[in-house]
């Protein structure tokens, strides 16, 4: 069970389909009956031929907001092909009621950009930059809750025990771990790895982190539709977990039977990120070309730390950033030699370069070297030479 599990998460961050391509909208019109205050919600908009977003109108709380022509010219790199719509109650002085419209370009393996769309009741419109999942937000801040106000019902919607079953009954409380992370890591890059142990064998998951939430549910009585695995109460839990800005955390509860408390916090400790040159060197006859330049951290020493033997690995997306045709970009990335789980560790651990068509998303071509040892320090300078991918696709515009 625990490599199907970790095999998942594995392809969440690095599978690409062959033959995939995006269909970009023309025109889009989502209906919602609403929830809260908000009232029936529409979003409608156009893309053109360029793949410019040039309308959205957004119907909310009985009224009617058109996004300026201005704002929207942001979006040109976006190539929107999927929206997501979402609503928030809001605090009064903390910006009250509002629609979220997230425009997304991606595949059925994962979201390559993005970009948020913010429409208050009272009328302001705030359009994010086009971004990639993999890096640092700046589109929307996490809402924070006055000190006295306790947890918001939107927070409380987003609870992972929702997620594995329904509601956790108030009896069924001491079954469940309620792990907590800090604000910083109330994010959507936020990926916690689990492992228990117990007479149900051992049994792997994962929690991926959602923007401003700060609590999950970890259930202790794991189910299984499997007839061969048996049922009981966790008696271990093991904890991987990232968070960009963060070191890479690690938990271990080797007694929970005799857990005092049913909450535990995971130890984020902050970590400093390098900045590197990049540069890329084509060969003479290679076409040059603007792509998506990856980096995957390779969590080979998982087994050691999990007390198992095999399984596909725990990956974590460092880095996502564009390459124009020069070839050379400045890198942000995070100086793993500084990181604890990374430098103690008797199995080294890597860092996977990988390099993406703009386009469909498909590998664009190979680069060498592939992997550094990710408890080395980055170089100054980076050097990557690029060679022809096997199986990249190329598609004129």
């Amino acid at each position: 069970m625990f490599r199907t599990i970790t095999f998942l998460v594995a392809c969440a961050v690095g599978a690409r389909a062959s033959q995939e391509g995006i269909l970009p909208l023309s025109s889009f019109r989502l209906e919602s009956l609403g929830i809260g205050e908000s009232g029936r919600v529409v979003v409608t908009g156009a893309q053109n031929e360029k793949r410019e977003i040039v309308a959205l109108r957004v119907v909310a709380f009985g009224k009617e907001f058109s996004v300026p022509p201005e704002k929207l010219a942001g979006l040109a790199e976006l190539r929107a092909n999927g929206i997501r719509i979402s609503y928030e109650g809001g605090y009064p002085g903390l910006g009250g009621e509002r629609i979220y419209v997230q425009l997304q370009m991606g595949f059925t393996s994962s979201t390559h950009r993005q970009a948020l769309i913010t429409v208050t009741e009272e009328g302001k419109i705030d359009v994010g930059p086009v971004e990639s999942p993999g890096a640092p937000s700046v589109g929307r801040p996490a809402t924070r809750l006055p000190p006295s106000s306790g947890p918001s019902p939107s927070a409380a919607s987003l609870a992972r025990s929702s997620e594995r079953g329904g509601q956790v009954a108030a009896e069924e409380r001491s079954e469940t771990l309620r792990i907590l992370v800090p604000w910083r890591c109330a994010t959507d890059r936020l990926l916690m790895v689990t492992h228990l142990t117990g007479p149900f064998g051992g049994r792997g998951d994962f929690i991926r982190g959602a923007d401003g939430q700060t609590s999950y549910l970890l259930p202790l009585h794991p189910s299984s539709k499997d007839p061969s695995v048996g049922a009981g109460r966790a008696e271990t839990v093991r904890i991987i977990a990232y968070c960009p800005g963060q070191q890479i955390a690690t938990l271990e509860l080797l007694d929970l039977d005799n857990q005092r408390s049913p909450e535990v916090a995971i130890p984020f400790i902050a970590l400093p990120a390098r900045r590197a040159q990049c540069r890329i060197e084509f060969p003479d006859n290679f076409p040059k070309r603007r792509f998506e330049l990856v980096a995957i951290y390779m969590a080979n020493s998982e087994h050691q730390f999990f007390r198992i033997f095999d399984g596909f690995l725990t990956q974590f997306e460092v880095l996502r950033t564009l390459v124009p045709e020069s070839g050379e970009a400045q890198l942000v990335i995070p100086d793993f030699s500084r990181d604890r789980f990374t430098t103690n560790q008797t199995e080294g651990n890597s860092i996977h370069f990988s390099a993406y068509d703009m386009e469909t998303g498909n590998p664009a071509f190979e680069l060498s070297p592939e992997e550094l040892p990710a408890h080395e320090v980055l170089p100054d300078t980076l050097i990557l030479r690029a060679s022809p991918h096997r199986e990249a696709t190329h598609r004129g515009d």
